[in-house]
């Protein structure tokens, strides 16, 4: 799949943040790695694109009196990668001091998170996908010979490796496939949509020929739908609602948000947000899990972390810089561009069945 071992993606990261710090880098992180990807698009119910890509990347952050300078280059000429550290290096150096950034990560040695890469997957190829894509197709004009089929059938391949100038040194590969389907259904002027997915990072945990079928079970459900008077009452949500709506409490509890005075829950740590059957915990180290890994892109540590509990706020999703703004820890949310993201959101279940 590479033109370079796993070695040589962390020697070339070395490499740049030694040459960062000889132009005067006080900090510098560098990620280099390799991917490859297949996606296969589906429109009005039949195969509209097949893509696939490959390509190695580099990405240099550099730290100078706290102001950032950051490039990026494709590919693995040695001269362009050189050009692009000595761009991130004369950014950082005209960028304005910023005394609220503290430091980059140490090194913090973790446990190794299985289930993360599937040679299935690796070994792929467009048609395999395209395979899976026309089964869904098939399997929905079965089902109903005049739906409106759309999506996505996509899989992805990575590794690489990432270093800092405290030290930091870590290798890491992936891989991940998944299917999203959006199924449309019309009986005269009644018209019922339902859309539903499956991923996995290995090809075992996903049921991919199915996705269609479970999207046109739920638009059949749509179908007669009728208006309701809106009110105080009590919602029931799916899976994919509840997702999408514990999923954007989660988001409001970003520290950079709250530092800037940009979320509903500024103020709020430690207070009750909701009710005290709700309790989320970010667990990053789920074995084969959607977003898991050891360490986050800045080479934090990664842990479970209890986010609401009982309904109380009692943290915050922090990065290195936040974390340091803050006087506190990083929780090992952070990316390796500077940004903060949560990863596997896991509710406390509760005590009735549905």
């Amino acid at each position: 799949m590479t033109t370079k071992s796993k070695k040589s993606y962390l020697d070339l990261c070395r490499r740049c943040v030694e040459k960062a710090v000889g132009l005067g880098a006080e900090w510098c992180d560098v990620a280099a790695g390799t991917g490859r990807d297949i996606s296969v698009a589906i429109e009005k119910t039949g195969i509209k694109t097949a893509d696939a890509g490959q390509g190695e990347d580099v990405s240099i952050r550099v730290f100078v009196r706290g102001g950032m300078g950051y490039a990026s280059v494709s590919g693995s000429d040695r001269r362009d990668i050189n050009e692009a550290v000595e761009q991130a290096v004369a950014l950082a150096k005209e960028a304005t001091p910023d005394p609220d950034f503290k430091c980059l990560p140490s090194p913090q040695p973790a446990p190794q998170v299985e289930g993360l890469y599937d040679d299935h997957i690796a070994g792929m190829r467009v048609e395999d996908v395209v395979r899976i894509a026309v089964s869904n197709i098939e399997a929905a004009k079965a089902m109903e010979p005049d739906v409106n089929l759309s999506g996505h059938v996509s899989l992805a391949v990575g590794e690489g490796a990432m270093a800092s100038s405290t030290g930091v040194a870590l290798e890491a590969r992936g891989t991940e496939i998944d299917a999203d389907i959006e199924a449309l259904l019309k009986r005269g002027d009644d018209k019922g949509y339902f859309y539903d997915f499956d991923f996995g990072r290995n090809l075992a945990d996903a049921n991919l020929n199915k996705v269609s079928e479970t999207a046109i079970l739920g638009a059949r459900r749509f179908l007669g739908a009728k208006r309701i008077h809106s009110g105080r009452m009590t919602l029931v949500m799916g899976p994919l609602a509840a997702y999408g709506f514990l999923g954007g409490i989660v988001g409001a509890a970003n520290a950079e948000s709250i530092q800037r005075g940009r979320s509903y829950l500024c103020n709020k740590l430690g207070e009750a947000i909701a009710g005290e059957h709700l309790t989320i915990v970010d667990n990053r180290l789920i074995p084969r899990g959607a977003r898991s890994g050891a360490h986050d892109g800045e080479g934090t540590r990664r842990r479970p972390l209890t986010i609401i509990d009982r309904g109380r706020l009692v943290s915050l999703l922090h990065n290195s810089y936040t974390a340091g703004k803050a006087g506190t820890e990083s929780t090992g949310h952070g990316t390796q561009g500077g940004g903060i993201g949560p990863t596997n959101l896991r509710p406390a279940l509760g005590q009735k069945t549905a």
